[in-house]
């Protein structure tokens, strides 16, 4: 049972859990750091869904790799008994027995191909610390050097395109840093981004390119302006976007 809830446009990005208590599948979808007693090899374990044709096994759909560096599938068995377990085995066939901790980590045994046995721990990692490719991306709070005017375009912006039935838009703006530079993804759909583009965001204001034209923002009060054109088309479209979330986890 989840202990906490959240409301509002981007609620259904946020997973929330209790420490103690059992998980359920879902909560278990994020990046995890594996640590094996004896090797400072950096690996991420990244649960991405439940399989549900998997039933009545609790399976989950996953990737492995070393941080930092390209990640392949694996298959992760969850063992929902009195003590949740997760059991997998890697492609180069070292095999882990984890059971979960009050404090919401695993713990157990990480087999090695040869029989060697050692301890081994999953750590959930923060927001933003999965750095290997394909990684979901966060919004994170700009920290106090950056300037006010450029710090205020952060977050989540969500709005309408004018006209010719553009439908909805929303703009992330990723994280600003003290030089003005941003990373920043425009969407016509709410989904966690993968791929970000980094623009210069002085004075409130940035120019987006894309393909045969470009979106320039502007920060007006509380409202963030979009004007999209065309390099080789007098056709032009406007929004104007209020901010849904300030961060998000």
């Amino acid at each position: 049972m989840r202990c906490s809830s959240a409301a509002g446009a981007a609620a259904w990005l946020l997973a929330w859990g209790c420490a103690g208590e059992a998980p359920t599948s879902d909560e278990l979808v994020a990046s995890w750091s594996i640590e094996v007693a004896g090797d400072t090899t950096q690996r991420t374990l990244r649960i991405l869904r439940v399989d549900a044709a998997a039933a009545p096994d609790a399976r989950l759909v996953a990737q492995i790799g070393f941080r930092g560096q390209r990640m392949v599938p694996l298959a992760v068995v969850l063992d929902e008994a009195a003590v949740p377990t997760l059991r997998f085995t890697t492609p180069l066939g070292a095999r882990a027995e984890l059971k979960q901790t009050d404090a919401g980590s695993f713990e157990g045994q990480w087999t090695l191909p040869d029989g060697e046995v050692r301890a081994a721990r999953l750590l959930r990692m923060a927001p933003g610390e999965d750095s290997s490719p394909g990684a979901p991306l966060y919004i994170v709070k700009p920290s106090p050097e950056v300037p006010a005017a450029c710090a205020a375009l952060s977050g989540l912006w969500e709005g309408q395109w004018a006209y010719l039935g553009w439908g909805r838009v929303w703009v992330w703006v990723l994280d600003v840093d003290a030089r003005c530079q941003a990373r920043v993804v425009l969407q016509s759909r709410l989904a966690r981004p993968r791929a970000f583009q980094r623009i210069d965001v002085s004075d409130g204001r940035g120019v987006l390119p894309y393909g045969q034209g470009s979106y320039a923002l502007k920060l007006s009060g509380d409202e963030l302006r979009i004007a999209s054109t065309w390099y080789f088309s007098s056709y032009s479209n406007g929004a104007v976007l209020r901010r849904v979330a300030d961060t998000l986890p």
